[in-house]
């Protein structure tokens, strides 16, 4: 005879739970939620089917409702901290998480203060994450591995990777052949530009265990290194472990354009389904709008209509009608996410950078001003400030002021210069392995080398960066900036990034910034002769002259002549780009980024 009372329910509903059938287990407890007095077992065991089945949304509602019922229960406050954590609500989780910690200060566990430094970081409140660092580490003991790691995270985080990797060789020689240290190590060694050691660490992993991390990060290193093909494989592979990892998605997207396979360079976000999520198809959005797809990138918004309850949606339509020079299509939808959602930073920029294009230079000046207030270290909004302000006021930063020319080999001979470029020339040339130029580059008729260039060991590049340290911490002096912040503990400059370009046969620079740098900078390599020639000006820098989608024409603040073996230096929110040449002939050049070094200053 089958016992069907409240209590024989429950047991059978608990059963399933241990047996992991939580849909059973579910069916039964939802019955038991109609029973009078309710039970508080029932809901706190619905949470958990719901949470287990990854359908968070459902156990909160199922949470809320247990709150509702049973009041200031220890559980209740555990799951609520869990469950913004996987619903990815950082701010929710951080308010939850450091409220859970008054009055317990003493009892908490490190795990907890390392939460707590983490969420503070992405929420980018620096202040409380270093306090939260420091209680961490008198919590946890010292050399220890957890020690090691807590501190290489903590690095990575902020993005001092220096310092990172110093603690991640301490783990290591801690716990040498776990495979996770072994990963996390190999990261570091890529984030620190050493990609050759990370793939000969991340190669034999991958023959030993198959998981999705690993064959992503081993195609970082290869596309780094420029072995392109391979990275192509790697990813391909990663994403067949997880294919809901977007960030496999988006690099191989990114490599296969520079294979010139661009008729299938977005081919895998559909054949793996990430369509039919917001994260996912807006990176997949985003990559059209970055291939210049405009139109396709209209008829898929169009298509998947259903995300337009996010702004994003809106501000991709805005950008697409933007870039297309559709300046009165793209304004409209402007104004009307304006009126309807809390615009961002970004699409109140996007913007102003419309009102430009439209004439509306007083209008994009006052919002543009605004910004600046808000977020001062923005470059982007920096740079159209500029441009609002010439066009509103005729004036805008001083221009001739922020940047400095000067020869980097002054002791050489003519002679020696040229043996220089006949030995630097080859070295650089060899490592330009794309055969299309990159993805949502500023560049034409050209090529840009992977990875970070000044982390190479090769003795030419080496001398060229030794000579263009000097360089920098000279521009540094004279701009008075904040030497603490671009230069790393070694006294060497923070290079974000470092590159070469290889322009050929009227190949060009559209003007640009570079959003990541504080200062960004150029080394002339080899060069066509017609850049000599002072009355046409082809092949030379412009600076201040910004990018402009439809009719909007400023003239260049300030032309410079590049001369072999000469650095220029310039704020990295200064308009920057290169007049074509007509020469069928070959610009080879260095440049780089100079960032701020980590999110908390020392």
């Amino acid at each position: 005879m089958t016992n069907n009372s409240p209590s024989a329910l429950f047991n059978q509903a608990y059963r399933y739970v241990q047996n992991r059938q939580f849909s059973h287990a579910e069916k039964i407890l939802i019955e038991l939620t109609r029973l009078s007095p309710p039970k508080e077992q029932v809901w706190q065991l619905l949470v958990s089917c719901a949470f287990n089945q990854k359908k968070y949304s459902e156990a909160l509602n199922w949470l809320v409702d247990s709150t509702n019922k049973f009041s200031n229960k220890a559980w209740q406050k555990d799951v609520e901290i869990k469950l913004y954590r996987a619903l990815g609500d950082t701010a929710k989780e951080y308010a939850l998480l450091e409220a859970s910690m008054l009055g317990n200060e003493k009892k908490a566990p490190w795990e907890v203060w390392q939460r707590l430094t983490f969420l503070a970081i992405k929420l980018e409140k620096f202040s409380a994450a270093k306090d939260y660092f420091a209680q961490c580490l008198r919590v946890l003991a010292k050399h220890t591995p957890q020690y090691y790691q807590f501190n290489r995270d903590y690095y990575r985080q902020i993005e001092q990777y220096d310092k990172a990797l110093q603690y991640s060789e301490k783990a290591l020689s801690a716990n040498s052949q776990d495979v996770n240290t072994l990963h996390e190590h190999a990261v570091l060694l890529r984030l620190n530009g050493l990609a050759e050691k990370a793939l000969s660490i991340l190669q034999p992993i991958s023959e030993q265990q198959s998981h999705f991390a690993i064959y992503h990060n081993l195609a970082n290193a290869q596309s780094d290194l420029g072995l392109l093909e391979d990275a192509v494989e790697n990813y391909s592979k990663a994403i067949r472990f997880n294919p809901n990892f977007i960030e496999s998605h988006v690099n191989l997207s990114r490599i296969k354009w520079q294979l010139n396979h661009k008729e299938s360079f977005l081919d895998s976000f559909k054949s793996a389904g990430l369509l039919t999520t917001a994260t996912g198809f807006f990176a997949y959005a985003d990559s059209l709008l970055k291939a210049k797809k405009f139109e396709l990138l209209r008829q898929e918004l169009d298509e998947y209509r259903h995300f337009s309850t996010l702004e994003y949606w809106h501000e991709l339509l805005a950008a697409s009608y933007r870039n297309d020079g559709d300046f009165a299509q793209a304004e409209t939808v402007y104004q009307h996410i304006e009126k309807t959602f809390a615009p961002s930073i970004k699409a109140q920029l996007e913007h102003s950078i419309n009102q430009i294009e439209t004439g509306q230079y007083r209008e994009a000046y006052g919002r543009l001003s605004g910004l600046q207030e808000q977020v001062p270290d923005n470059q982007l909004i920096k740079a159209y400030w500029h441009t609002a302000a010439r066009l509103a006021k005729g004036e805008g930063f001083a221009v001739d002021k922020l940047y400095l020319k000067q020869p980097l080999f002054p002791q050489l001979t003519l002679k020696q210069r040229q043996r220089l470029v006949d030995e630097l020339a080859p070295v650089l040339r060899s490592l330009h392995s794309s055969v299309s130029q990159p993805i949502n580059q500023t560049l034409e008729q050209g090529t840009q080398t992977q990875g970070h260039l000044f982390a190479s060991t090769h003795p030419m590049i080496q001398r060229l960066k030794e000579a263009v340290d000097q360089a920098i911490l000279r521009f540094i002096s004279e701009q008075h900036m904040d030497k603490q912040r671009l230069i790393k503990d070694d006294g060497t400059p923070n290079y974000v990034g470092s590159w070469s370009v290889r322009l050929k046969g009227k190949g060009f620079h559209h003007n640009h910034i570079h959003a990541h740098g504080r200062i960004s900078g150029v080394v002339y390599i080899s060069l066509p002769d017609i850049v000599n020639d002072e009355n046409k000006k082809q092949g030379w820098l412009t600076l201040g002259q910004p990018y402009g989608y439809g009719d909007m024409t400023l003239e260049p603040d300030v032309m410079i002549k590049p001369d072999i073996f000469h650095c220029v230096l310039f704020r990295s929110f200064l308009w920057h780009g290169t007049t074509p040449f007509e020469d069928d002939a070959e610009r080879l050049t260095v440049a780089f980024d100079v960032g701020e070094y980590g999110k908390i200053p020392n």
